[in-house]
């Protein structure tokens, strides 16, 4: 199953429990690997980020964090590390296909060579290369949607970015308490 484009609202899916302890760097993210020495959220590099092939697990929710958040990616990390064609170790969480009534799709994922090889029980999503947003959580997961809150309510504004519709999402790596969140931009 393939998904589409995103919406303006802010995601703040966020793994929890540390499902997720440790990871490899992808080639995808080390472009913004200088990010992680940041110490204000607030601060973001805008980037030209390549085209990315998701395959993983996919759920409707209710905009936000939520307890089936926490539960898909318990089921999701029974597959992680055995996904055909997966890329690194990189866990992915990714807010699309919001429907302007509150819902959005939230998947747990992982990059992978070709959708074609993904398990046919999971989802797969390709996000075409684009202008992004790329931001820093750096702290405990529970205060994720505190910095999804702050870039979308204050900083975003601010700094006069338009999003553009599409996908936004969590980059979980080698650090837990360090998440990168991408942003679409026109």
């Amino acid at each position: 199953r393939r998904a589409g484009a995103g919406s303006l609202k802010p995601c703040a899916g966020g793994l929890v429990g540390g499902l997720f302890i440790a990871a490899l760097p992808s080639t995808r993210t080390m472009t913004v690997a200088a990010l992680h020495a940041k110490s204000d959220p607030m601060q973001h590099s805008t980037v030209t980020a390549p085209a990315l092939t998701l395959a993983g697990r996919n759920k409707t929710f209710k905009i936000g964090p939520s307890q089936g958040i926490k539960d898909l990616w318990a089921t999701f990390m029974q597959d992680f590390g055995k996904i055909d064609g997966q890329v690194g170790l990189r866990a992915y969480g990714v807010c699309h296909n919001f429907d302007g009534r509150g819902n959005m799709d939230y998947m747990c994922a992982v990059e992978v060579k070709d959708a074609g090889q993904a398990p046919g029980y999971l989802h797969t999503l390709q996000i075409p290369p684009r202008k992004e947003a790329v931001f820093t959580h750096e702290g405990p997961v529970e205060k994720l949607p505190e910095t999804w809150a702050a870039i979308f309510n204050t900083h975003l504004p601010a700094a006069k970015l338009e999003v553009a519709h599409g996908p936004q999402f969590e980059v979980y790596g080698e650090d837990p308490r360090q998440i990168d969140i991408h942003i679409p931009l026109k």
